[in-house]
């Protein structure tokens, strides 16, 4: 019943702001270089450091140390304590990891697969401020850190190119959500979920 009327009223607020930063992120995961495009530098030094980023990380995730030095931590930034993002990428292959964390607001509880059914049904806003449909190629969960995450993996788009991506939600603790991103080179077909299972071992806590 409850989750009945949430579908019929949309989703909490906060959960709408959480799903549109994931457009920044797939912005920022294309690559590194556009960053400095969208901002001046004076306010992406830091987002651009990598062990700012890392210590950022660690807010929101334990990750085995030392994390193999092909994974390199790109961009970190902290909203107002609101929302956090980091990105990690893969230097030999160009997929990018990102953990984007958000606040929930009491009273507004949506659940994992509330969020992720929203991606697969909506897509995800886009950098001009249409959604982008997922061309929903999978949706189903896997284990990281001990934790059941359900995920949706598909071909979106971000500024006219198709971007594989998987996006997978945790409900950490009663006060946050956080999401797992994973995009591939444009070039790519698909996501190789294998790869992305390797990145996702290297996590062995939420916090």
């Amino acid at each position: 019943m409850h989750s009945r009327k949430r579908n019929q009223r949309g989703l909490a607020t906060w959960a709408k702001w959480l799903i549109g930063v994931v457009a920044v992120v797939m912005v920022l995961g294309i690559g590194i270089f556009v960053v400095l495009g969208l901002f001046a530098y004076n306010a992406v030094k830091d987002a651009t450091n990598p062990e700012k980023a890392r210590e950022l990380a660690a807010t929101m995730v334990t990750i085995k140390e030392p994390l193999p030095e092909r994974y390199e931590f790109k961009v970190g930034m902290n909203i107002m304590e609101t929302v956090k993002f980091v990105t990690i990428e893969d230097s030999t292959d160009k997929y990018s990891y990102s953990f984007v964390d958000m606040m929930q607001q009491p009273g507004e509880k949506v659940t994992a697969e509330e969020l992720v059914e929203q991606l697969a049904q909506k897509g995800v806003p886009s950098s001009s401020g249409s959604s982008a449909k997922i061309e929903v190629q999978e949706k189903s969960s896997m284990p990281v850190a001990g934790v059941d995450m359900p995920y949706v993996m598909g071909i979106t788009e971000n500024k006219g190119q198709e971007v594989p991506a998987l996006m997978g939600v945790i409900i950490p603790n009663e006060k946050n959500v956080l999401m797992l991103i994973v995009l591939c080179p444009p070039e790519s077909k698909t996501v190789d979920v294998e790869k992305a299972k390797q990145f996702f071992s290297c996590i062995t806590a939420f916090k």
